[in-house]
């Protein structure tokens, strides 16, 4: 079950890592604990909102709690 318990966004900045509200494919991967395609695949589709900036997707972290949410609401709706 995905939980919003993290302040995304943060953390330290390592090199080629957005910063303040936003975060990178890995770190949204990473606390989807799915694949980064699959990230790639949910931008492209719409199903998550980013930004692409030179070549990269930036996604904010209001849109990531967003998702959770709303992902978390249909898993309870279909049970």
């Amino acid at each position: 079950m995905l939980n919003w318990t993290e302040c995304p966004g943060q953390e330290q900045a390592a090199n080629g890592e957005m910063t303040g509200d936003y975060l990178t494919t890995g770190q949204v991967a990473e606390r989807l604990q799915v694949p980064v395609s699959m990230v790639v695949h949910l931008l492209a589709s719409g199903k998550l909102s980013g930004t692409k900036v030179n070549h990269r997707w930036g996604v904010p972290a209001a849109a990531l709690k967003e998702y959770i949410v709303a992902a978390t609401a249909s898993r309870r709706g279909t049970r």
